[in-house]
Formats: C-alpha cells, sequence, structure tokens
C-alpha cells in the first residue's frame, strides 16, 4: 500500500499544480481576452501573469502540504479532503495577498483573483472526485488490489476489516482470518471467513497468494505475537500490527509518528497544531475585532443597563479552565447581585432565581456572554469550541465521565457544536461531551463557520440557556 500512496501523491501533487496553473491562465483570458468584462487600466502583459506562476505555485504547493492534502488518511475521505482543500486555496490566497503587500512592483487584478480562486477550486476538486472514481474502478475489477490476511478475530481485527471493506480507495480485501480456538458465532454473513489456525499461516500465505499480515492479536499474547513475526520474516510480504488498546474509547485523534526510528503511538492530540492553530488564531482574531466594532453601541447600552439595574460591577468575572487545564478569568455582563454566591458555588439551572431582572432577559438571548470576545482577544478563548466549565465543577465531572478533560485539548469557545444542538446550561453532561469530542477530532475553519452560522440561528435563544 505504501508504493501504492507514494505514486498516488506525487500523481495528485503535479495534477493539482498544472489544473493551478492551467487555472491562473484560464482567468487571465475570461479577464482580460474574453471581451465580457471592462478594462479600465489597460490590458496587462501576460508574460508578467506568466511569470507569477513562478511565486505562485510553490505558495500553492506548501499550502496543500500543510492542510494533509497528500497524507494517505486525507485520500481517503472525500469529504474530509474537499473542505481541506478549500482551507488550502483560502491560506494560499491569502499569502498571496501578503506576497504582492511586501513586493510593490506585483499588482494582481483583484477581478482575476475573484475569477482565478473558483476555477482552481473547482477543477482541484474535480480532478480529485474522478482521479479517485478511476482508480475505486480498477480495484472494484481486482486490478492491483492487496490481498489481506487477518491474525485474530478480535473486535480491533473486525473493525480493520469494515473499515477496508468501507474504503475501496485504499486498494485492500481481507480474504479471512486465523486463530486458535473455537470460532465465535455471527449474524454477519459479509464478514471475512476463517481460513484455519495459527499452525496454518505458512501454507495460507502461499495458497492463498496472501500479500499482506494484519496482525490484531490482544497483547496478552504477545508469545504468540513473536512467533507469527518469525514465522513471517522469511517471507516477502507487508506485515501489520493492530495494537489491541484501540479498542478502548479514551484516545483522540490517535496518530504513529517516528521518533529516530522509534515509532511511537499517540494517543490523544489537539488537531489544533501548526498552520491549523496559526489559521484559527488568525480568524479568532480578525472576528472578533470585527465583531466587538461593529456592535460597540450594543456593548455600550447593555453595560449601561447593567450599571443602572442594580449595584456593583457592570462584568462579572468568574475563574473557568482552558487549553491544557489552563486557568483564566472569563467575563461575562453581571447577571446577578454581587453577593449571589457568598455561599460558594452554584450549579446554574432553568430554576435559577438569583438572576436579576435584566440579567435572566440576558441569559436567555445569551448577552451576558458577549463580553468573552475580550477573551478571545487576549487569546484565552475562541470563537468556536467547547464551553469553559469552572475548576470545581470540573474536579466532579472528570470522574464522571472518564473522557471529560480530553475537551482542554483545545481553547474553550464562546459557541460550539455542543450548545447549537441544544446540549447546554442544565443539559446531558454526556450528550454535551460527546458533541464537544465530535468537534475536535473533526475540526475544520468550515466547521467553525457552520458553527458560527448555527449560532445566528440556534444559539442565541434555547430553552437550556441559563
Amino acid at each position: 500500500m505504501k508504493k501504492h500512496v507514494e505514486a498516488l501523491q506525487l500523481l495528485l501533487w503535479l495534477i493539482d499544480l498544472g489544473l493551478t496553473a492551467l487555472a491562473w491562465v484560464g482567468a487571465y483570458w475570461l479577464r482580460f481576452d474574453l471581451g465580457l468584462l471592462p478594462i479600465t487600466k489597460g490590458r496587462p502583459p501576460f508574460q508578467f501573469y506568466l511569470a507569477s506562476l513562478a511565486a505562485i505555485l510553490p505558495i500553492w504547493s506548501l499550502a496543500l502540504q500543510a492542510f494533509g492534502l497528500y497524507e494517505p488518511e486525507r485520500l481517503r475521505g472525500l469529504g474530509r479532503e474537499s473542505v481541506a482543500l478549500v482551507e488550502a486555496v483560502a491560506v494560499s490566497v491569502g499569502l498571496l495577498a501578503i506576497f504582492s503587500f511586501f513586493y510593490r512592483d506585483i499588482e494582481f487584478s483583484r477581478l482575476l483573483i475573484v475569477i482565478f480562486v473558483p476555477l482552481d477550486l473547482g477543477a482541484l476538486l474535480i480532478a480529485r472526485f474522478v482521479a479517485r472514481r478511476v482508480v475505486v474502478r480498477r480495484f472494484e475489477r481486482g486490478v492491483g488490489v492487496k490481498r489481506v490476511l487477518l491474525v485474530g478475530n478480535t473486535d480491533v481485527a473486525q473493525r480493520f476489516a469494515e473499515r477496508i471493506a468501507a474504503n475501496p480507495w485504499v486498494g485492500l480485501r481481507v480474504i479471512g482470518w486465523i486463530d486458535d480456538g473455537e470460532e465465535p458465532e455471527s449474524a454477519d454473513t459479509e464478514a471475512p471467513p476463517r481460513l484455519g489456525a495459527l499452525a496454518d499461516l505458512s501454507r495460507l500465505v502461499a495458497d492463498e497468494r496472501v500479500d499482506q499480515v494484519a496482525i490484531a492479536l490482544p497483547y496478552e499474547r504477545f508469545g504468540a505475537i513473536r512467533q507469527i513475526l518469525q514465522t513471517l520474516s522469511s517471507e516477502h510480504l507487508t506485515v501489520r500490527v493492530i495494537p489491541d488498546l484501540f479498542q478502548f474509547d479514551l484516545f483522540m485523534n490517535a496518530s504513529i509518528e517516528s521518533l529516530d526510528g522509534l515509532p511511537v503511538i499517540n494517543l490523544v492530540e489537539s488537531p489544533l497544531v501548526g498552520i491549523n492553530a496559526v489559521a484559527k488564531r488568525i480568524f479568532d482574531v480578525l472576528f472578533a475585532l470585527a465583531f466587538l466594532l461593529i456592535f460597540s453601541p450594543l456593548y455600550l447600552l447593555l453595560a449601561i443597563a447593567v450599571k443602572l439595574s442594580s449595584r456593583g460591577p457592570i462584568f462579572y468575572r468568574q475563574e473557568r479552565m482552558g487549553l491544557d487545564g489552563r486557568r483564566f478569568e472569563m467575563l461575562k455582563f453581571r447577571s446577578m447581585p454581587v453577593d449571589a454566591e457568598r455561599d460558594g458555588p452554584v450549579w446554574n439551572t432553568n430554576a435559577d432565581q438569583r438572576a436579576t431582572g435584566l440579567g435572566r432577559l440576558m441569559r436567555r438571548s445569551s448577552l451576558d456572554e458577549l463580553p468573552q470576545f475580550v477573551n478571545v482577544l487576549r487569546g484565552e478563548m475562541s470563537v468556536v469550541g467547547p464551553r469553559p466549565e469552572r475548576p470545581v465543577f470540573i474536579e466532579q465531572f472528570k470522574e464522571r465521565i472518564p473522557r471529560y478533560n480530553l475537551r482542554h485539548k483545545i481553547k474553550a469557545g464562546i459557541t460550539g457544536w455542543a450548545q447549537i444542538n441544544g446540549w447546554r446550561g442544565d443539559s446531558s453532561l454526556e450528550k454535551r461531551i460527546e458533541y464537544d469530542l465530535h468537534y475536535i477530532e473533526n475540526w475544520s475553519l468550515l466547521f467553525d463557520l457552520k458553527i458560527i452560522f448555527l449560532t445566528l440561528f440556534r444559539g442565541f435563544r434555547h430553552r437550556n440557556a441559563n
């Protein structure tokens, strides 16, 4: 599979650069040569735009690489691949704008850029879809498909077989499995068949023309694993080991990397590292600044209303836990009397009577949360992410919900996937964590934009807001 994937990576890279160059030239033709669009500043020389590809193609190549569009896992899911492609092109356009800003002699037609982006994005999406279909059709005819023999019939082995069946793009087919002991009953008629016991391994490798062996035995059977590896050491095939620790639902974004030749399994890893973290931070700062500027009159009105409605400060500062367990003071418009928590922290419920009249109105419409855009500018929060909780309650929740602290692998947010789906306030904590972790594991800038858009219709007013 490695050689197959490497060939696809090189082919896709060449196709991407070729189509980007064609889209750039096509945009020039549509803008200046077709005759449908007015030309007010004269027709710029084509040679200038052609030469600019020397800067554009490296920028596009770096962005596509940075967003993982040539990594094997990206090649297996068209949906995620499309999202990453949109993000990569958006970042590329931003980098191109920065490049042209610092080199004042280079000035591109803005209308040409507007034409180029959808042309390029559409061409790249169509090309990848077509390439995927061509390769899958070849595999469906059996051309180039690798035959895989599973050793073991554990839950992890079954999941491995199911994912291979669901992803014909990888060019693998599980022909069956072997193990000692009795064969368990199975209602799945499409599951790979049992072909024998461990002692039959060498014979089956030869008789069944096996290309790859995937070992999916539990760690307590390490002796058997070692014996199997010794048996296969003289065979010309690929051997994989699927650790049974992946059966536990306590990891997130698991991956394997090499540390000076030593394979290391990362079980809990944030998706927001490298360029992803930079892109999200830039988006947060720009969005927060724009929001604070546009809605500054609303902030002023709410501040005056809070001050006139009851004695005390305008803002309420409360300790919350954010990224990697770091604590910070989250800002809110004060919605309760100043002495509301003199007896200690209280979990908010729909029946909470401590809020003032104005406070209840602000809570129902989530207007009390607006000062948190200042937390975003400080770098303590993000526009989108899991809602931050108070440390005193987290100590209780993490004992009750094993995966609770995984939500702290990214910054807390003003709005989030759980909130727009109704899991906020006095609602199921388990469901809230489930939605928070789904967001983290599937993060993208487009996902953030979707959540912000849905917040306009679902997030500000909800029955569980309190």
